[in-house]
């Protein structure tokens, strides 16, 4: 008897290694180990797209850690503005680029206004061309964000102090925007960048001022302008950093002076004036550093 259990206990063992053996010859083979994740392939148009033609036709913006990190890697990124599995970000150039009026501006989506804001104000030759320009658009939209929080505001709640028209917790980043605060929404770069910003630098431009978006809407970066609620230009060439009215001279202009190619000044409320009116002190400096 025990030795008819012995064999069958053998016959068992033999029977489950051969189905194991069989189930290893028939499994599909994998390129990695099967323990570990296949990498995904690299995203491109065409695995996003499909055969959508419409899809193919926008333009993509990338925007990964590696590609923020070599725009400004001083930014201090903390998280991806959008999830890991969807780097690139297809959109239409011409809402972006378009002619509109002021009236029809002011009924953009956020993404748009927040665009044509930073080619008015910051302009695609220091997005483009300045080392900082990505620091820059970003320190100007995060300048919006800290207008519509009343701690930014009005630091010290000091009751009935009314903030800057169309912002405050209740209002919209489209109401916030507007041209009576923000005077480069007034101007053709932001009304009709196509016919104003040449071809081969309209769509970078474009790309570099929607990744600010991306990046401040996420909340992807901390507050790089010590809490200010405005900004300025401030000189370059040889009065680089003085104020702008400093190089609005002749003298100044044919020495290559100019509040284009001058730091970029973050101003933070600094206790109440005359009249309970905040006084504003420097609270960030954005360089301008031209590079190829």
């Amino acid at each position: 008897m025990l030795k008819l259990l012995a064999t069958l206990s053998r016959a068992t063992v033999s029977a489950v290694l051969c189905c194991f053996c069989l189930l290893a010859a028939f499994a599909p083979r994998e390129t990695a180990s099967a323990w570990l994740p296949v990498p995904p392939a690299q995203d491109t148009p065409a695995r996003l797209c499909g055969d959508d033609a419409a899809c193919l036709r926008q333009r993509f913006l990338r925007i990964d850690a590696a590609t923020i990190e070599a725009l400004a890697p001083d930014l201090g990124l903390v998280e991806l503005p959008t999830s890991a599995l969807r780097p690139l970000y297809p959109y239409d150039l011409r809402r972006f680029s378009s002619a509109l009026t002021p009236t029809r501006l002011g009924h953009q989506p956020d993404e748009v206004l927040a665009v044509r804001l930073v080619l008015s104000e910051v302009g695609p030759d220091r997005l483009l061309h300045s080392r900082y320009g990505l620091r820059e658009a970003v320190a100007v939209l995060q300048t919006v964000m800290n207008r519509m929080n009343p701690r930014r505001v009005n630091p010290q709640e000091v009751p009935g102090m009314a903030g800057y028209p169309g912002c405050g917790p209740d209002g919209a980043f489209a109401r916030c925007v507007n041209a009576q605060q923000f005077h480069g929404l007034s101007t053709a770069q932001a009304l009709r960048p196509a016919e104003v910003i040449p071809e081969a630098v309209l769509g970078p431009a474009i790309d570099r001022a929607l990744l600010a978006w991306l990046i401040v809407r996420a909340e992807a970066v901390p507050d790089l302008t010590g809490g200010a609620t405005r900004f300025a230009h401030r000189c370059g060439g040889r009065v680089y950093g003085a104020p702008a009215a400093a190089c609005d001279t002749p003298e100044e202009w044919r020495s290559g002076a100019s509040a284009l190619t001058g730091p970029l000044v973050l101003l933070a409320p600094n206790g109440l004036g005359r009249g309970g009116v905040y006084r504003h002190r420097i609270s960030a400096r954005v360089e301008f550093e031209r590079v190829p």
